[in-house]
């Protein structure tokens, strides 16, 4: 088969699914999301056409970082969402900042094919450096080093004050099995675990690397049989245990040290666990949020969406917050899976990144572009249906 990427992401994949059951019901709950305020970022291609926006909102004290195609990256005020500074870049971004605080720093990759070191508090340029491509991934931190994917299937490491080029690390995907198969858009962010570096590739491989040097340690293959066998979703460590999953295929608990598989969950994802003590949530490529025992993976229960896939976890005392790649929010009980209500953001939009969790305040950045603050009330203050209320 010919080898293509999708250029728009794995969010172009998720309308296959279909609900169990219908979810018209929710509609009629007592709504307890609260929308404090929205603030516009995007920019129209052309008439009624916008990117995908897929970077996520990263809090930095009582402040929002927030990456847009619209004008690259800004520091926005938690409290108004107003805006403190702008980095424009050209074509923006759609990336997510790393913040360094100590350091007083902000790192991020932009459209351009660029790596920026900006001055945290406002914005100011401190250094870029030349990637091989663009990077729509998070960049990770370890003693003075930067480590950054890009869309090429590399990963580079740099200087953190200089932005010196240490290494380079390039997945020659043309020669492994993404000949009999797709890929997807978007990277994992690097996973630092003692001297290595770990990260996933398009072409189904979990690989761990010597900081050091770049040199190979180890590498397992997740893609198994799957049409789209990209390991995008950043893995997240449990202990000397990495949790990872390919797109299409399983999600899987490997040794850090050595990468062996020490167990599987026979559901893929192109978004990262949430660990929650004895349960993890897994929201998954075939429309699932799954509750699983984050020791053995052994299944509590699940929850369909009723369109797209759920896109991430938030969670809030007892209850989840869901956000999905179109129209809904649901927000669910922990123990259970059984949804409380959800919120209907329009039938255009949905939500790629990340969801942020301040207290009873969540952050989240819808496809178009809108970077949203909604409070979460107490249960017995909640009334109103399901729409989001202003």
């Amino acid at each position: 088969m010919k080898l293509f990427f999708l250029s728009v992401g794995y969010f172009l994949l998720v309308g296959c699914s279909i609900a169990e059951k219908p979810h018209a019901y929710l509609d009629e709950k007592p709504n307890g999301l609260v929308q404090k305020w929205v603030v516009k970022t995007h920019t129209e291609y052309f008439p009624g056409s916008y990117p995908a926006e897929m970077g996520s909102p990263v809090l930095v004290g009582p402040n929002i970082l927030q990456a847009s195609t619209g004008n690259g990256l800004g520091l926005y005020r938690g409290f108004d969402g107003k805006r403190i500074w702008l980095r424009e870049m050209k074509g923006g971004s759609q990336a997510t900042p790393l913040p360094v605080e100590p350091e007083n720093r902000v790192y991020i990759g932009g459209n351009d094919g660029l790596i920026y070191c900006l001055n945290l508090s406002d914005g100011g340029l401190i250094w870029s450096q030349e990637l091989s491509s663009r990077s729509t991934s998070r960049p990770s931190y370890r003693d003075g080093k930067i480590f950054i994917q890009t869309e090429d299937q590399s990963l580079h490491a740099f200087e953190a004050e200089t932005g010196k080029k240490l290494w380079s690390q390039k997945r020659n995907i043309l020669s492994t099995t993404i000949l009999q198969s797709t890929t997807i858009r978007g990277e994992t962010s690097p996973v630092v675990w003692g001297d290595r570096v770990i990260a996933g590739f398009g072409d189904g491989h979990l690989v761990s690397f010597r900081i050091a040097d770049g040199i190979l340690d180890w590498e397992r293959d997740l893609s198994g049989t799957a049409k789209f066998t990209d390991v995008d979703g950043t893995p997240v460590l449990q202990g000397d245990v990495l949790i990872a999953a390919s797109y299409d295929g399983n999600l899987y608990r490997i040794s850090a040290s050595k990468g062996q598989i020490l167990s599987s969950f026979n559901a893929g994802s192109a978004r990262a666990v949430r660990l929650d003590g004895e349960t993890m949530y897994l929201p998954s490529s075939d429309g699932n949020l799954y509750a699983l025992n984050s020791k053995d993976l052994s299944l509590k229960w699940k929850f369909k969406v009723e369109k797209g896939i759920p896109t991430g976890v938030a969670v809030i005392g007892h209850e989840l917050v869901i956000p999905t790649s179109r129209r809904y929010v649901y927000v669910l009980d922990k123990t259970s899976g059984e949804a409380a209500f959800r919120v209907d953001l329009g039938s255009k939009s949905g939500v790629y990144s990340d969801t942020v969790v301040k207290g009873d305040q969540l952050f989240f950045f819808s496809a178009f572009g809108n970077l949203y603050r909604y409070e979460l009330l107490p249960e017995e203050t909640r009334k109103g249906r399901g729409y989001a209320i202003q």
